[in-house]
């Protein structure tokens, strides 16, 4: 059986001034822009903020497939970003019929 090809993610490569412009329609006030601008410069930061203006909403699992970075990578950024309060946490899922954790779904808040 062949391996599926999904091809590279069309959120790769990224950069900050691509981000900055999508945000442009963003009401923010120079201190947030100010904020938002250093945080960029981060890579990892600077993906799943991207990742989170396409896809509106997505578990860290997903986040993690959409932007190819490390799982802990992901929930560090994700951690930063909600302290910032850059991103929120919008929805508990339940979790699965073998229990686990329950799925988190993340946004920005912006959105």
């Amino acid at each position: 059986m062949e391996a599926e090809d999904c091809g590279p993610s069309p959120l790769r490569p990224s950069r900050p001034l691509d981000v900055l412009r999508a945000l442009a329609s963003i009401d923010l006030n120079r201190e947030d822009v100010e904020s938002l601008i250093e945080l960029l410069k981060v890579r990892s930061l600077r993906l799943i903020v991207r990742a989170l203006l396409a896809l509106g909403r997505a578990s860290a699992y997903r986040l993690v497939r959409e932007t190819g970075l490390p799982e802990a990578t992901v929930y560090r950024a994700l951690k930063r970003l909600r302290e910032e309060g850059l991103v929120e946490e919008v929805k508990r899922l339940p979790a699965g019929r073998n229990g686990g954790r329950r799925t988190r779904i993340y946004a920005l808040k912006w959105r």
